[in-house]
C-alpha cells in the first residue's frame, strides 16, 4: 500500500492512501486532492481520490480545553468502573494495564425492555455516598468533556474532516435516544457518531494488529502530573504505526497530543517505556466504534422497524 506523508504547518502530520489501494472497502471516506470530502458515486468517475489514514497534531489542549486528569480521577476511576482489561493476556491483542470505560458498547443480550442489543458499560454497584456519586458524576462529565474538545479541534484545524470520524454510526443514532440533550458534551457526540469514551491507564499492546473498525480511532492525551522515580524513570508513551515490515512511525504521545487513525487500514499498537508502577501513570482518553457495535446497532434498528411494522 502506498502511504502519502503530508506534513502541515506546525507539529500536524497526516497520512492517505490512493483510492486503488483501499477501493471497496467497507466504511471508509474519500477526499480529493484538495482534501474536499467526496461522494462514493462521484469516485468512481476519478482515480485521484484518497482515504485519510491518520492525523497527528500536538496542541496546547490542556491550557485551551482548561482540562485535567489528576491522580484523585484514576483513584475514583478504580472506585467507580470496572477494568474492562483481562488479566489472563487474552485482551485486545494481548494489551496490558487498565481501561475504564463510559458510554455505549455491545451486548450478548438484548437489554430487557427494550429492542436494543447495546447498554452502558457496567459501573460498580457499591453504595456510594452523595458526595462520591458527585464525584463520580463530575468526572464522567470531565471525559466526555474532553474527548468532545480534541474531537472538536481536529474539527477545527481540519475542518473537510467534519462528520467522518463515525459516518456509519452517525446515521444510524438518529433512530435511537441514547443521550438526554441536558447531557451535553454526550449527546452532541452521539450525534456526530461517537458513543463512548474510555480513560487508559498505562495500557499497552504487544500485538501489531489491524481491528474491522466502524469508525476512526481518537486518542487524546490530556494534562497530567509526569512524577519520576528515585532511579529517574518515569512511563513514557508512544504510538507506532507500521507502514511495512521494514517502516514504523513513532509518534510521542506527549501531553496535548491528539491523534486520529483508521485502526482498520493502519497496522497499529501503543507502547510505554520505562513502565514503572511506582510513579503517576501514562493517562489517555480514547474512543472508537467497534464493527461489533456497528452490527448490534443494525439489529437493534431492524428490531424496532419489525416492531413498528407489528405495531402498525
Amino acid at each position: 500500500m502506498n502511504v502519502h506523508l503530508q506534513q502541515c504547518s506546525g507539529n500536524k502530520i497526516f497520512f492517505v492512501v490512493p483510492i486503488k489501494s483501499v477501493y471497496n472497502l467497507p466504511g471508509v471516506v474519500f477526499f480529493d486532492e484538495d482534501g474536499k470530502k467526496m461522494s462514493l458515486q462521484s469516485t468512481k468517475k476519478m482515480n485521484k481520490a484518497y482515504v485519510l489514514l491518520a492525523i497527528a497534531e500536538r496542541v496546547q489542549a490542556a491550557q485551551e480545553f482548561g482540562i485535567t486528569i489528576n491522580s484523585e480521577d484514576i483513584k475514583n476511576c478504580e472506585k467507580f468502573w470496572y477494568n474492562q482489561i483481562k488479566t489472563d493476556g487474552s485482551f485486545h491483542f494481548r494489551t496490558t494495564g487498565k481501561i475504564f470505560s463510559l458510554g455505549y458498547g455491545p451486548k450478548y443480550n438484548i437489554v430487557q425492555g427494550t429492542n436494543m442489543s447495546i447498554a452502558e458499560f457496567a459501573q460498580k454497584k457499591r453504595k456510594f455516598t452523595e458526595i462520591q456519586i458527585a464525584a463520580r458524576d463530575k468526572l464522567r462529565s470531565k471525559m466526555f468533556r474532553f474527548l468532545h474538545c480534541s474531537i472538536y479541534h481536529i474539527f477545527a484545524t481540519f475542518d473537510k474532516l467534519q462528520e467522518t470520524i463515525s459516518p456509519h454510526i452517525a446515521i444510524l443514532q438518529n433512530h435511537f435516544d441514547l443521550y438526554d440533550e441536558e447531557d451535553e458534551d454526550a449527546h452532541n457526540l452521539q450525534n456526530l457518531g461517537i458513543l463512548n469514551v474510555h480513560l487508559c491507564h498505562n495500557a499497552q499492546t504487544e500485538l501489531k494488529h489491524t481491528e474491522c473498525d466502524a469508525s476512526y480511532t481518537i486518542i487524546s492525551v490530556p494534562d497530567q502530573k509526569n512524577k519520576v522515580s528515585g532511579k529517574g524513570k518515569h512511563n513514557i508513551a508512544k504510538f507506532e504505526f507500521n507502514l511495512t515490515n521494514e517502516k514504523a512511525i513513532m509518534i510521542p504521545l506527549e501531553v496535548n497530543t491528539i491523534l486520529v487513525y483508521s485502526g482498520f487500514l493502519l497496522t497499529h499498537r501503543q507502547q510505554i517505556r520505562n513502565l514503572n508502577d511506582g510513579v503517576d501513570p501514562f493517562v489517555n482518553v480514547v474512543s472508537y466504534n467497534s464493527e461489533k457495535l456497528f452490527n448490534h446497532l443494525m439489529e437493534s434498528f431492524r428490531r424496532e422497524i419489525n416492531e413498528e411494522s407489528r405495531r402498525k
